[in-house]
């Protein structure tokens, strides 16, 4: 990860995504741009909050770690996304983790530098607010993935979410080892292979080792009833 102050860039950015009228002065001056590479974290669960994200540019993705070791991915995040939200003023650690895709770049604030310049500033709370609100009906979403949805859905989105890393729309990328695949899409190793075996059989991907491509990409997005990690 690099961190840096580029006050124009940060400007630039807060002007792109009509973010100005929401912060202070103060506030601003406080702002760094941290940079992420790919597989980079970005929060951990459990850990303690130290900034507030505005992810502004690149994809990340959004999963808890259970203390067995397991993972469930919930979403997959674009521009503009907020990470530390939900904890900026609840005191709570780190709820779930946050990954990056691909190079992406988020303006930083420290906490205890936003709990002390803008702890009564309306302007700024009204816009966490907003993205409390919409984080808990994504979240409720989030949690009944696994039952609303089949594992052939749920695969085809993240596949889908897979090959557009970045607005670069990619037929041919890797993905993780298959325990590791299941483990994150909440289902088993068996019912996994069965699946993606349903998949290649129907001409749909490809798969060598931890290679996908993907051979009919209308059929795979009809599958994904529009991404479900992208909603």
């Amino acid at each position: 990860m690099k961190r840096f102050i580029c006050s124009q860039k940060i400007f630039d950015y807060l002007h792109e995504f009509n973010l100005l009228e929401h912060f202070s002065k103060e506030l601003i001056n406080n702002m760094e741009l941290f940079i992420y590479q790919k597989g980079e974290l970005i929060c951990k669960k459990h850990t303690e909050l130290t900034h507030i994200f505005f992810l502004v540019r690149g994809k990340l993705k959004t999963y808890n770690l259970y203390d067995n070791g397991k993972s469930l991915l919930l979403k997959f995040n674009y521009p503009l996304s907020v990470f530390g939200d939900v904890e900026l003023f609840s005191h709570h650690k780190v709820h779930c983790s946050v990954e990056a895709m691909c190079k992406s770049t988020l303006i930083a604030i420290e906490v205890s530098k936003v709990r002390k310049i803008a702890g009564t500033d309306y302007k700024f709370l009204r816009l966490i607010l907003q993205n409390v609100c919409d984080k808990l009906h994504g979240t409720s979403s989030s949690a009944s993935l696994n039952l609303l949805y089949s594992l052939k859905t749920r695969i085809a989105s993240y596949l889908l979410s897979m090959s557009n890393s970045c607005q670069s729309n990619e037929l041919v990328f890797t993905i993780p080892k298959s325990i590791e695949l299941a483990q994150l899409l909440g289902t088993s190793y068996r019912h996994l292979n069965r699946t993606l075996k349903e998949l290649i059989t129907s001409n749909i991907i490809c798969k060598d080792n931890k290679q996908i491509t993907i051979l009919d990409l209308n059929k795979l997005t009809e599958l994904a009833k529009g991404n479900i990690y992208e909603t």
